[in-house]
């Protein structure tokens, strides 16, 4: 009976453990998506801003190839051309893992490789993050047209839009990241300098939008390099057969310097 009774007890000691355990999973997830969520909510408006005013740089700079194109054709084949001489060797041979860990770390390093760690400076990264931010649209745009005019329009869709429809969004929520540890950091400082009282609990919520979205962005980008390095490659090959994926590396090689 004794040991009848023991072996209840452990049962039960066991059962409220896997309980406890399953509970403790849930609070975490619930809060983890709260945070999620959280982060996505209180940076809407900026990541909203951040994506009309880069694809209206892409669009721009679309019109704008396609005008030179139209009065100086020599012009834009001069400049594809200057791509492919300066770019192509750069790029490691496509599908391949060598050539995932190209895009993924290019990409991942555009705002965490130490030489471009100035983004994050408080006040004078503002002005970097700016200049980078209008480069990658302008890029995306010149690519975008000068594959388009070059071999049709289902070459850039192909090219740029399977990946692309992560890998955008994936900067534009570090570009949030990056501009909300700019707001907190300068306002912290400011603040901290006029001798005015701080929002602690602002501050660490900024902080944690600021970690939460950056680890969302970098999951983003390995997705995207992903699609880029083995399904990018033969979707290219699917709409322009004629064309050898050798002679897409200059434009490839563009989109993924920052």
């Amino acid at each position: 009976q004794i040991h009848k009774t023991t072996y209840n007890l452990f049962e039960l000691h066991i059962h409220c453990w896997r309980v406890t355990k399953l509970e403790i999973d849930r609070n975490t997830e619930t809060s983890l998506k709260r945070y999620i969520f959280s982060a996505f909510k209180r940076n809407s408006l900026l990541m909203l801003i951040i994506s009309l005013v880069l694809f209206a740089f892409i669009y721009f700079t679309i019109y704008v190839i396609m005008i030179i194109k139209f009065l100086n054709p020599g012009l834009i084949e001069d400049f594809a051309n200057f791509i492919l001489a300066t770019y192509s060797d750069n790029v490691p041979e496509l599908e391949t893992q060598e050539f995932f860990l190209y895009i993924f770390t290019n990409n991942v390093g555009c705002y965490w490789n130490p030489s471009k760690l100035l983004v994050w400076m408080p006040l004078f990264g503002a002005s970097i993050l700016g200049l980078s931010f209008l480069l990658n649209g302008v890029i995306v745009g010149i690519v975008a047209a000068i594959l388009g005019l070059e071999h049709g329009p289902l070459l850039p869709i192909a090219g740029l839009l399977p990946h692309g429809i992560i890998e955008i969004p994936a900067f534009i929520i570090q570009w949030a990241a990056i501009s909300r540890w700019q707001i907190t950091t300068v306002t912290l400082i400011f603040n901290l300098v006029r001798g005015e009282k701080i929002d602690k609990t602002k501050v660490k919520k900024d902080l944690v939008d600021v970690l939460i979205l950056s680890i969302i962005s970098i999951f983003l980008l390995f997705i995207a390099a992903l699609i880029e390095t083995y399904i990018t490659p033969s979707l290219i090959r699917l709409v322009s057969k004629n064309i050898k994926m050798e002679d897409l590396r200059g434009g490839q090689s563009l989109l993924y310097s920052c």
